[in-house]
């Protein structure tokens, strides 16, 4: 259920996933804080990349807060779990950005702009 390859053919496939923390290249964290493991990486990176290679979506939906703090970070305090060449659109609940065919310095601004903060 799980394999990249098969979720990427036949019709275009949509993944809506969540995060722990997206960094300012759109890297996607879902395992934990600095300060603690909060779960595993399940399905997250073979369904955005599916999604990604299928002419379909591959969606983050994330909070802009959790516990008071930001969940856009400059750094991930764990590794990627996501890269950010398999994200297309990070939603929160503040609208969307919408990634595709960005460059590094768009996608950041685009980001920033989604979590209120000035590019």
């Amino acid at each position: 259920t799980h394999d990249a390859h098969r979720l990427s053919t036949g019709i275009p496939f949509i993944a809506v996933n969540t995060a722990l923390e997206v960094d300012l290249d759109a890297q996607v964290n879902v395992e934990g804080t600095a300060a603690s493991t909060l779960g595993g990486i399940g399905g997250h990176p073979d369904f955005a990349a599916g999604a990604a290679r299928s002419d379909g979506l591959s969606v983050i939906a994330v909070p802009t807060r959790h516990a008071r703090r930001y969940t856009l970070v400059d750094r991930l305090s764990r590794p990627t779990s996501t890269p950010a060449h398999d994200v297309d659109v990070v939603v929160t609940e503040q609208g969307a950005a919408d990634l595709r065919g960005l460059d590094r310095a768009e996608r950041r601004n685009a980001l920033l702009r989604l979590w209120g903060r000035q590019p």
